[in-house]
């Protein structure tokens, strides 16, 4: 059996937006920097809280090799960058990257990305989303006191490992994935390698 890394999923301020500049005090800077390779009228972004109903930040390419976007988010918000692209995207060798407070989190060099939407959250809380999990080891662990946490969990050997949500003391479910790229999260199992509603 070959050893995988396990994602669990356990149910349980506007910013602005400006092509140049700093963020003013109480909130971060979220840059995103886009390389089309000479295809640049279908691919667009957007910056968003979790839920998808706060938009910090949108933008489309314009004709030039490089385009540079910053986003002002509120301080340690966590947010959800997404790119979309059509026929031509970031193909064949276009790339982009995405920098909080300067600092590098996120890049997609290889320019294989077209016609599709990605996502990738920035500024997260471990535990928060897929991509910033809280890792698990053997034996108990403690859960926060969110309404959903996300694990990983990295068998160090061959076997059959169980999973429960024993001695919660509110409705539990689990869902086990073996990726974060591509998931579809829903309240029933589609995309699930393994799955229980009843903790």
């Amino acid at each position: 059996m070959k050893l995988a890394n396990l994602f669990l999923a356990l149910l349980f301020g506007l910013g602005s937006f400006e092509a140049s500049g700093q963020c003013p005090p109480g909130q971060d800077s979220v840059r995103v920097e886009i390389n089309h390779n000479n295809y640049f009228s279908d691919i667009s972004w957007k910056i968003t809280n979790l839920d998808g109903d706060v938009e910090y930040g949108a933008g489309v390419l314009h004709d030039t090799a490089t385009n540079v976007f910053i986003a002002c988010v509120p301080a340690d918000q966590c947010v959800r960058f997404t790119i979309s692209a059509g026929l031509s995207g970031l193909f064949p060798d276009g790339w982009y990257r995405l920098f909080v407070n300067d600092t590098l989190v996120y890049q997609r060099l290889n320019g294989s990305f077209q016609w599709a939407t990605e996502s990738v959250e920035l500024n997260c809380t471990p535990g928060t989303t897929c991509a910033s999990p809280l890792y698990l080891s053997l034996g108990a662990n403690t859960t926060p006191s969110a309404e959903e946490a996300w694990y990983s969990f990295t068998p160090t050997n061959t076997g059959v490992y169980v999973f429960a949500t024993c001695d919660a003391v509110c409705p539990t479910k689990i869902w086990v994935y073996d990726r974060c790229a591509g998931i579809f999260v829903s309240e029933i199992q589609l995309g699930t390698i393994a799955y229980t509603l009843n903790g």
